[in-house]
C-alpha cells in the first residue's frame, strides 16, 4: 500500500501504520520499502512518514544506520521539511539509544587515537545527526562519554538555540542556563503590554492589531532567548488565527458564486499559507502542556477544515483522501 499509484491510499496506509506503531518492530527489508515514500512529493505523506518512523520500533543496528541516511538524503531534497526530520530523529534517538550507541563513533567520525576534523554546526544533516545522538544519551550515559571538547560546545550551542529538540544533558564543564535566575527585564513589560492588546474587546480592525501584535513577538523572540520558545508558539498560533480570519472575511468565501479568478487566487493563496503555518505549529514545538497541545490540534484541524471546504466548493479536486485524512485526526482528538 505505500507504493499504491493513488495518493489517498498511500496517505491512509501511514495514518494506519502510525496508529498501531507502537506494536511494530521493522526489519531491514520492511523498513527499505517505507523509506521509499520519501521520495513523495506530497509534503503531508512525507511529514506523515516521519511521525511513523519516529513511533515505530527499529531491530537492528543497520536499520537506524538505513533510515537516518534515507532521512538525510531526503533533508538534501526537500529542504523544507527540516523540523519535521528533526522531529522524527529526536523520537528515533530517544526510542533507541543502545542502538545509536554503537552508531555514534561512526556518525560524529570519533577515532580513539586520531583528531578528527570538526564538523561545522550549521551543516543541517550534521545538526540532525548531533539531535539524534543527544536525545539517546539521556537514556544512555555511555554516549556522553564519546563526546569530544567540540562535540561538548556544539551540544551548547544548540541548546541555546533549538532547545525545544535538544534534552538537558548531564555534561561536565557544561553551564546549565536554565538554572540561572530569571531576571526582570523589559522585555517581559514588553510582552504584557502585547498581550493586553491582544485581550482588548472586539474591534473593526482586529486584524489589524492581530498583525502588530504578531510582528511584536516575532521580534521580542530574536531579543530575548529565555522567552524565544514561548514567543514563538504565540506568534505562530496568533498567526495562523490571523489567516483564518482573512479567508473567513474574503467576500469569495462569503460568497463562492461571486467567485473570479483573481478572488480565487487570493483565497487560495491565503489557504496554502494557513496549511503551511499551522504544520510549523505542530511541529515546531515540545514540551508543552495538555492545554497547549490540544489548542494546536485543534487550530489544525481548523486549517484542514478550510481547505477541505475549499477543495470541495471551489476546485474540481478529489476530497477524498483529505476528508479521511481529517476524520482520523477528530477521531483521534476525542481519544
Amino acid at each position: 500500500m505505500f507504493n499504491d499509484e493513488i495518493e489517498e491510499v498511500r496517505l491512509k496506509a501511514i495514518d494506519c501504520m502510525t496508529k498501531i506503531s507502537h506494536l511494530i518492530v521493522l526489519r531491514e527489508d520492511q523498513l527499505e520499502i517505507i523509506l521509499g515514500v520519501l521520495e513523495d512529493s506530497n509534503v503531508e505523506i512525507r511529514e506523515g512518514l516521519h511521525r511513523m518512523l519516529g513511533a515505530c520500533r527499529l531491530s537492528t543496528k543497520a536499520c537506524l544506520k538505513i533510515c537516518v541516511q534515507t532521512l538525510l538524503d531526503n533533508l538534501k531534497r526537500y529542504s523544507q521539511d527540516k523540523r519535521s526530520i528533526w522531529r522524527c530523529l529526536q523520537s528515533l534517538g530517544s526510542s533507541h539509544p543502545n542502538l545509536t550507541l554503537l552508531l555514534v563513533p561512526e556518525l560524529l567520525t570519533v577515532h580513539p587515537f586520531f583528531d578528527m576534523p570538526e564538523a561545522d554546526v550549521e551543516d543541517p544533516s550534521y545538526v540532525c545527526v548531533l539531535l539524534l545522538v543527544f536525545n539517546a544519551a539521556q537514556f544512555c550515559p555511555q554516549i556522553l562519554s564519546l563526546f569530544e571538547e567540540h562535540i561538548r560546545r556544539h551540544y551548547r550551542y544548540l541548546r541555546d538555540t533549538i532547545s525545544n529538540f535538544v534534552p538537558r544533558l548531564q555534561l561536565a564543564g557544561v553551564e546549565d542556563m536554565e538554572t540561572q535566575v530569571d531576571f526582570d527585564t523589559n522585555t517581559n513589560y514588553f510582552l504584557q503590554n502585547v498581550m493586553s492588546r491582544l485581550n482588548q474587546p472586539t474591534s473593526t480592525n482586529q486584524i489589524k492589531v492581530w498583525d502588530a501584535a504578531c510582528n511584536d513577538l516575532i521580534r521580542l523572540a530574536q531579543i530575548d532567548s529565555n522567552l524565544a520558545h514561548g514567543v514563538e508558539l504565540l506568534a505562530t498560533q496568533l498567526e495562523c488565527h490571523i489567516l483564518i480570519a482573512k479567508v473567513m472575511n474574503s467576500p469569495a468565501w462569503i460568497d463562492s458564486s461571486s467567485l473570479n479568478a483573481q478572488d480565487g487566487d487570493v483565497v487560495k493563496n491565503l489557504i496554502d499559507q494557513l496549511q503551511r503555518c499551522s504544520l510549523r505549529l505542530q511541529y515546531m514545538f515540545s514540551n508543552l502542556s495538555t492545554e497547549e497541545k490540544l489548542l494546536i490540534q485543534s487550530t489544525r484541524l481548523q486549517a484542514m477544515a478550510i481547505q477541505l471546504v475549499y477543495i470541495v466548493r471551489a476546485s474540481n479536486t478529489s476530497a477524498l483522501a483529505l476528508s479521511d485524512h481529517f476524520v482520523s485526526r477528530v477521531e483521534a482528538l476525542k481519544g
